[in-house]
Protein backbone atom coordinates (compact mmCIF):
# COMPACT_ATOMS: atom_id res chain seq x y z
CA UNK A 1 0.00 0.00 0.00
CA UNK A 2 1.40 3.40 -0.95
CA UNK A 3 1.68 6.14 1.67
CA UNK A 4 1.75 9.89 1.37
CA UNK A 5 4.40 12.19 2.89
CA UNK A 6 4.36 15.92 3.50
CA UNK A 7 7.12 17.83 1.71
CA UNK A 8 8.29 21.40 2.48
CA UNK A 9 6.07 22.83 -0.22
CA UNK A 10 3.01 21.45 1.45
CA UNK A 11 2.10 19.44 -1.62
CA UNK A 12 1.39 15.80 -0.86
CA UNK A 13 3.27 13.36 -3.01
CA UNK A 14 3.67 9.60 -3.15
CA UNK A 15 6.74 8.31 -1.28
CA UNK A 16 9.09 6.13 -3.29
CA UNK A 17 9.04 2.49 -2.20
CA UNK A 18 12.27 1.13 -0.66
CA UNK A 19 14.54 -0.29 -3.34
CA UNK A 20 16.09 -3.74 -3.01
CA UNK A 21 19.87 -3.81 -2.39
CA UNK A 22 20.74 -4.92 -5.92
CA UNK A 23 18.67 -2.08 -7.43
CA UNK A 24 20.31 0.37 -5.03
CA UNK A 25 23.75 -0.79 -6.18
CA UNK A 26 22.70 -0.30 -9.78
CA UNK A 27 21.77 3.30 -8.96
CA UNK A 28 25.26 4.03 -7.61
CA UNK A 29 27.52 6.15 -9.79
CA UNK A 30 29.96 3.99 -11.81
CA UNK A 31 32.96 5.60 -10.11
CA UNK A 32 31.68 4.67 -6.64
CA UNK A 33 30.93 1.09 -7.68
CA UNK A 34 34.41 0.68 -9.15
CA UNK A 35 35.92 2.12 -5.98
CA UNK A 36 34.14 -0.42 -3.79
CA UNK A 37 35.13 -3.31 -6.04
CA UNK A 38 38.76 -2.20 -6.11
CA UNK A 39 38.74 -1.91 -2.35
CA UNK A 40 37.50 -5.50 -2.02
CA UNK A 41 40.15 -6.70 -4.48
CA UNK A 42 42.93 -4.99 -2.52
CA UNK A 43 41.64 -6.59 0.66
CA UNK A 44 41.92 -10.01 -1.00
CA UNK A 45 45.47 -9.21 -2.06
CA UNK A 46 46.62 -8.23 1.42
CA UNK A 47 49.26 -10.54 2.95
CA UNK A 48 47.07 -11.34 5.92
CA UNK A 49 44.12 -12.37 3.71
CA UNK A 50 46.36 -14.40 1.41
CA UNK A 51 47.82 -16.19 4.41
CA UNK A 52 44.33 -16.96 5.68
CA UNK A 53 43.20 -18.26 2.29
CA UNK A 54 46.34 -20.30 1.65
CA UNK A 55 46.97 -21.75 5.08
CA UNK A 56 44.41 -23.60 7.15
CA UNK A 57 44.34 -22.66 10.78
CA UNK A 58 45.36 -26.11 11.95
CA UNK A 59 46.53 -29.29 10.27
CA UNK A 60 46.56 -32.73 11.83
CA UNK A 61 49.72 -34.84 11.73
CA UNK A 62 48.18 -37.05 9.05
CA UNK A 63 47.29 -34.04 6.91
CA UNK A 64 50.83 -32.69 7.21
CA UNK A 65 52.23 -36.02 6.03
CA UNK A 66 49.78 -36.14 3.13
CA UNK A 67 50.89 -32.67 1.98
CA UNK A 68 54.61 -33.33 2.42
CA UNK A 69 56.62 -34.02 -0.73
CA UNK A 70 60.17 -34.78 -1.75
CA UNK A 71 61.24 -31.28 -0.69
CA UNK A 72 60.58 -32.30 2.91
CA UNK A 73 64.01 -33.07 4.39
CA UNK A 74 62.90 -36.23 6.18
CA UNK A 75 61.09 -37.68 3.15
CA UNK A 76 64.04 -36.81 0.88
CA UNK A 77 66.38 -38.56 3.33
CA UNK A 78 64.16 -41.66 3.55
CA UNK A 79 63.73 -41.96 -0.21
CA UNK A 80 67.45 -41.56 -0.93
CA UNK A 81 68.75 -43.81 1.87
CA UNK A 82 66.22 -46.61 1.43
CA UNK A 83 66.53 -46.69 -2.36
CA UNK A 84 70.25 -46.78 -3.24
CA UNK A 85 69.56 -47.29 -6.95
CA UNK A 86 67.33 -44.20 -7.04
CA UNK A 87 70.01 -42.19 -5.24
CA UNK A 88 72.72 -43.44 -7.61
CA UNK A 89 70.57 -42.63 -10.62
CA UNK A 90 69.81 -39.14 -9.29
CA UNK A 91 73.53 -38.42 -8.94
CA UNK A 92 74.21 -39.73 -12.44
CA UNK A 93 71.50 -37.53 -13.93
CA UNK A 94 72.56 -34.42 -12.03
CA UNK A 95 76.31 -34.69 -12.55
CA UNK A 96 76.42 -36.57 -15.89
CA UNK A 97 78.74 -39.20 -14.46
CA UNK A 98 78.70 -42.98 -14.32
CA UNK A 99 78.54 -44.52 -10.86
CA UNK A 100 78.94 -48.28 -10.56
CA UNK A 101 78.23 -48.70 -6.88
CA UNK A 102 77.62 -46.37 -3.98
CA UNK A 103 77.62 -46.63 -0.23
CA UNK A 104 74.98 -44.52 1.44
CA UNK A 105 76.01 -43.33 4.86
CA UNK A 106 72.65 -41.63 5.37
CA UNK A 107 72.26 -38.51 7.48
CA UNK A 108 75.69 -37.90 8.93
CA UNK A 109 76.78 -35.54 11.70
CA UNK A 110 80.34 -34.25 11.50
CA UNK A 111 82.40 -32.02 13.74
CA UNK A 112 86.04 -31.08 14.21
CA UNK A 113 86.05 -30.63 17.99
CA UNK A 114 83.69 -29.71 20.80
CA UNK A 115 84.16 -25.96 20.25
CA UNK A 116 83.70 -26.01 16.48
CA UNK A 117 80.41 -25.77 14.64
CA UNK A 118 79.18 -29.22 13.72
CA UNK A 119 77.21 -30.06 10.58
CA UNK A 120 74.52 -32.55 9.70
CA UNK A 121 74.54 -33.76 6.11
CA UNK A 122 71.17 -34.72 4.62
CA UNK A 123 72.42 -37.57 2.42
CA UNK A 124 76.10 -38.57 2.51
CA UNK A 125 77.19 -40.93 -0.26
CA UNK A 126 80.52 -42.29 -1.42
CA UNK A 127 81.98 -44.61 -4.03
CA UNK A 128 85.54 -45.75 -4.65
CA UNK A 129 86.86 -42.34 -5.73
CA UNK A 130 84.27 -39.72 -4.74
CA UNK A 131 82.11 -38.48 -1.90
CA UNK A 132 78.78 -36.71 -2.34
CA UNK A 133 76.74 -34.63 0.05
CA UNK A 134 73.21 -33.98 -1.24
CA UNK A 135 71.15 -31.27 0.46
CA UNK A 136 67.51 -30.40 -0.18
CA UNK A 137 67.23 -26.63 0.28
CA UNK A 138 63.75 -25.12 0.40
CA UNK A 139 64.62 -21.62 1.64
CA UNK A 140 67.33 -19.17 0.63
CA UNK A 141 69.07 -18.48 3.93
CA UNK A 142 71.44 -15.97 2.34
CA UNK A 143 74.53 -17.97 3.31
CA UNK A 144 74.50 -21.06 1.09
CA UNK A 145 77.87 -20.28 -0.57
CA UNK A 146 79.56 -20.03 2.85
CA UNK A 147 77.69 -23.10 4.04
CA UNK A 148 78.89 -25.12 1.03
CA UNK A 149 82.46 -24.03 1.77
CA UNK A 150 82.20 -25.07 5.42
CA UNK A 151 80.55 -28.39 4.61
CA UNK A 152 83.27 -29.28 2.15
CA UNK A 153 86.03 -28.37 4.61
CA UNK A 154 84.56 -30.46 7.42
CA UNK A 155 84.01 -33.37 5.03
CA UNK A 156 87.70 -33.23 4.08
CA UNK A 157 88.77 -33.27 7.72
CA UNK A 158 86.56 -36.28 8.38
CA UNK A 159 87.80 -38.05 5.27
CA UNK A 160 91.53 -37.85 5.89
CA UNK A 161 92.91 -39.94 8.73
CA UNK A 162 96.08 -39.34 10.72
CA UNK A 163 99.22 -40.15 8.72
CA UNK A 164 97.46 -40.36 5.37
CA UNK A 165 98.80 -38.29 2.44
CA UNK A 166 96.68 -35.44 1.08
CA UNK A 167 96.30 -37.34 -2.18
CA UNK A 168 94.12 -39.76 -0.24
CA UNK A 169 91.38 -37.15 -0.28
CA UNK A 170 88.58 -38.24 -2.56
CA UNK A 171 86.93 -36.07 -5.17
CA UNK A 172 84.33 -34.10 -3.25
CA UNK A 173 80.91 -32.88 -4.40
CA UNK A 174 78.61 -30.73 -2.28
CA UNK A 175 75.19 -30.59 -3.94
CA UNK A 176 72.34 -28.25 -3.07
CA UNK A 177 68.96 -28.84 -4.73
CA UNK A 178 67.27 -25.46 -4.39
CA UNK A 179 63.72 -24.36 -5.11
CA UNK A 180 64.79 -20.77 -5.84
CA UNK A 181 67.63 -19.37 -7.95
CA UNK A 182 69.90 -17.79 -5.32
CA UNK A 183 72.22 -16.43 -8.03
CA UNK A 184 69.37 -15.02 -10.14
CA UNK A 185 71.09 -15.74 -13.46
CA UNK A 186 68.48 -18.11 -14.89
CA UNK A 187 70.62 -21.25 -14.94
CA UNK A 188 69.33 -24.65 -13.92
CA UNK A 189 72.77 -25.81 -12.76
CA UNK A 190 75.65 -23.81 -11.28
CA UNK A 191 79.00 -25.55 -10.76
CA UNK A 192 81.90 -23.96 -8.90
CA UNK A 193 85.52 -25.02 -8.65
CA UNK A 194 88.72 -23.22 -7.70
CA UNK A 195 90.23 -21.42 -10.70
CA UNK A 196 93.14 -19.03 -11.22
CA UNK A 197 91.89 -15.44 -11.30
CA UNK A 198 94.69 -14.36 -13.65
CA UNK A 199 93.90 -17.18 -16.06
CA UNK A 200 90.53 -18.89 -15.47
CA UNK A 201 91.55 -21.71 -17.79
CA UNK A 202 93.90 -22.93 -15.06
CA UNK A 203 92.14 -25.06 -12.47
CA UNK A 204 93.61 -25.60 -9.02
CA UNK A 205 92.87 -29.28 -9.44
CA UNK A 206 91.93 -29.90 -5.82
CA UNK A 207 88.98 -32.04 -6.99
CA UNK A 208 86.41 -30.19 -4.91
CA UNK A 209 83.23 -28.97 -6.56
CA UNK A 210 80.08 -27.27 -5.39
CA UNK A 211 76.80 -27.65 -7.28
CA UNK A 212 73.57 -25.71 -7.03
CA UNK A 213 70.58 -27.11 -8.92
CA UNK A 214 67.55 -24.84 -9.30
CA UNK A 215 64.06 -26.33 -9.56
CA UNK A 216 62.34 -23.13 -10.79
CA UNK A 217 64.67 -22.84 -13.80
Amino acid sequence: MQTRAQNPTGIKTLAEPEMPQKQAMSKMPDSLTRHKMLQKTENLRSPQTQKTLAEPEMLTTEEKWERAGLTDTFIFYKVMTENPDACRRLLELLLHVKIEKIEILGEKSLGIDTESKGIRLDVYVKDEERVFDVEMQVKDTGELPERSRYYQGVMDVDMLKSGEPYRALKESHVIFICLKDIFKQGLAHYTFENLCLQNPRISLGDRSLKHFFVAEN
